[in-house]
């Protein structure tokens, strides 16, 4: 059995792992400051691209807003306009949440922003990307040779809503079984050429 997995483009991965870092950047600044203990989640604009924002800035400057008034951390879930972010993430936020916890909670980065429509183009693409690799498969002397395109929810990458346009058994593949998984549900696709 082949695995892959269906991924965004490379620059929407790239720009989400930039978003990440800052998160992480100014995680470690704030519990190095002394910051008590607090959750946060982060969600930047659709569209973002951070590829001209010091994330180390990014991240320096998030987690002193955290340690100072008008953001600092108290009782509740406190909301911060977008307006009201300073520095390099200013004019990149769409919403800025935190709370005190008693112990350090996660920080997260929310992907904000529309998913991509499940249609039958991506996994047909996942296919033909494995299909160039099958007469190797085949010369390896199995039986079957099975496919398993996969869409774990967990990944932002992999992230796509129900398509109107999805039909499972309308896509053919050359393996003699594929199976498309995303989580939540499994479908076989199509039947072999």
């Amino acid at each position: 059995m082949e695995v892959t997995q269906i991924q965004t483009p490379p620059e929407e991965r790239e720009s989400y792992s930039w978003m990440e870092e800052i998160v992480r950047r100014a995680e470690r600044a704030y519990l190095d400051a002394g910051g008590p203990p607090v959750r946060v989640q982060l969600s930047f604009l659709p569209g973002t691209n951070l590829r001209g924002v010091d994330r180390r800035e990014a991240g320096r400057s998030l987690a002193q807003f955290l340690l100072d008034p008008p953001g600092s951390v108290h009782s509740g879930i406190s909301s911060v306009e977008p307006r009201n972010i300073p520095g390099p993430l200013s004019g990149h936020v769409l919403q800025l949440q935190f709370w005190s916890e008693p112990d350090p909670g996660p920080w997260q980065c929310i992907q904000a922003g529309p998913v991509e429509a499940l249609t039958d183009e991506v996994p047909a693409a996942a296919i033909a990307r494995r299909t160039e690799r099958l007469p190797a498969y085949r010369n390896k002397g199995f039986d079957k040779y099975w496919l398993l395109i996969c869409a774990p929810p967990e990944n932002p990458a992999c992230r796509f809503e129900d398509g109107r346009n999805f039909s499972p058994s309308t896509i053919e593949s050359p393996f003699d079984r594929t199976f498309f998984y995303d989580g939540w549900q499994m479908f076989e696709l199509g039947n072999r050429k």
